[in-house]
């Protein structure tokens, strides 16, 4: 994915990394683009979650 799908779906370069190396363990020559990744990739995941559950009990 090169470019945005929606707000809540985004496209996330990752300089200096391998095809799927965000979802794999952290390790300490990770760089900083991974890591950077990885928590924005957990941020949005956890914006998908309060709004499925928001909607699921309102």
């Amino acid at each position: 994915v090169l470019k945005n799908i929606s707000d809540s779906l985004v496209a996330v370069m990752i300089d200096g990394g391998a095809h799927h190396l965000d979802f794999k363990e952290d390790h300490p020559n990770d760089p900083a683009s991974v890591r950077f990744a990885r928590d924005f990739e957990l941020e949005n995941i956890g914006k998908w979650l309060q709004e499925y559950y928001e909607k699921l009990y309102q």
